[in-house]
């Protein structure tokens, strides 16, 4: 059995990036746990299209219509957050507890454990285009309390409802202070002296 060529290699190889950039690249990726791919991709130094393209090649794996494939029946197995963090979305529910999941890197194992422990399922994955997981989270995941309150969703609505609060609490506590000022000592009146 022949063994098989780096996603690295096969990218130099194919003429889509340079010696000079993988190793840049491979640099990067040994000061972190991230995927080899990701990063050239972060660079601008690859299209993510290129890389599902390439990860097909090297994994011997169709690149699966997401579309086609998604069964309404599993839109809550993973929230919306979790999808988005991990680029990956669920596809159908499979005999034996099996989750079938659409992800850009089916060869990447720690996102796959991780999933595997918050759904109490066995993954099997399945290689998708990021643009076509991200269409069908928006159109199919639906949204949850977790979503407005996990990290990722730091957004401007996250920031104006905590916004919003704060000055609510400020607010209400202006008139609590009055109010209790007002019947602890009662209503001051002013009254102009006659001279």
């Amino acid at each position: 059995m022949a063994a098989k060529v780096r996603l690295g290699e096969m990218l130099v190889q194919q003429g889509l990036i340079t010696g000079e950039i993988l190793e840049e690249a491979i640099r990067l990726q040994v000061s972190g746990n991230r995927r080899l791919g990701n990063i050239l991709v972060r660079m601008n130094a690859l299209s993510e299209d290129q890389l599902v393209e390439t990860l097909s090649e090297q994994l011997g794996e169709q690149i699966t219509d997401v579309n086609e494939v998604f069964t309404p029946s599993v839109r809550t197995k993973l929230p919306r957050y979790i999808c988005k963090r991990y680029g990956v979305i669920p596809l159908r529910l499979k005999e034996n507890n099996i989750l079938e999941v659409a992800m850009t890197d089916p060869s990447d194992q720690q996102v796959i454990e991780n999933l595997e422990q918050f759904t109490g399922h066995v993954l099997e994955p399945v290689l998708a285009r990021q643009s076509n997981i991200q269409d069908v989270i928006r159109s199919h995941i639906p949204r949850s309390m977790q979503d407005y309150f996990s990290p990722e969703s730091n957004t401007l609505l996250t920031r104006l409802a905590v916004a919003v609060c704060l000055v609510f609490i400020v607010v209400i506590g202006s008139f609590s202070y009055r109010f209790i000022n007002q019947a602890t000592y009662g209503t001051i009146s002013h009254v102009e002296g006659s001279t």
